[in-house]
């Protein structure tokens, strides 16, 4: 048995393979090696969810995964992210604000959060991206990508239209429905 599950060498964070196949059923048969699809390994493992937010401070990508720590006041993740700073004095907050504690912890302040808060300020995730926050689920692995305003803005109005698009579909339904029972 090889030591690093099935790998020759450990796998460094975001390194990727290839993974091939033998015949039918993973070389039981013994038929020559063929690669599989790139995008065809849905439900081996689950993907990694990309949360977009303007940064206040650095444009630094961070992973982060969730806790338990999930209502309507904030959402909290575990981050290796370097915690070494002063805690500020306390400034306004808004929905959305993304927050590092002295411990590393990282808080997202959600719409019932706090006004004010003192802890390191990291960015503000953008109102596109709230909803994946709202179907957040414990222990997902998260990765947050800086981007700038016109990517934001861009990103708020491709929803808008597809709001639109789906309440206009919704409206066609139920003129049917209605017609039909008329």
């Amino acid at each position: 048995m090889t030591p690093h599950a099935g790998f020759v060498k450990r796998l460094k964070k975001f390194e990727r393979y290839r993974v091939t196949t033998i015949g039918s059923f993973a070389g039981y048969l013994g038929y020559s090696y063929r690669p599989l699809p790139e995008r065809k390994l849905a439900g081996l493992f689950e993907p990694v969810r990309q949360i977009r937010y303007i940064p206040l401070e650095q444009r630094i990508p961070f992973d982060a995964s969730s806790t338990l720590d999930l209502n309507r006041q904030g959402y909290r993740f575990n981050c290796e992210l370097d915690s070494k700073f002063t805690q500020s004095p306390s400034e306004p907050a808004v929905p959305g604000l993304i927050q590092q504690t002295p411990g590393g912890q990282i808080i997202i302040l959600g719409p019932d959060g706090p006004v004010s808060g003192g802890y390191r300020r990291l960015g503000v995730v953008i109102s596109a991206d709230w909803p994946y926050l709202a179907q957040m689920s414990v222990n997902s692995e998260y990765e947050f990508i800086p981007v700038n305003r016109e990517i934001a803005i861009h990103a708020l109005k491709d929803v808008r239209r597809a709001v639109a698009v789906r309440s206009q579909f919704l409206r066609i339904i139920q003129q049917r429905e209605i017609s039909k029972a008329s």
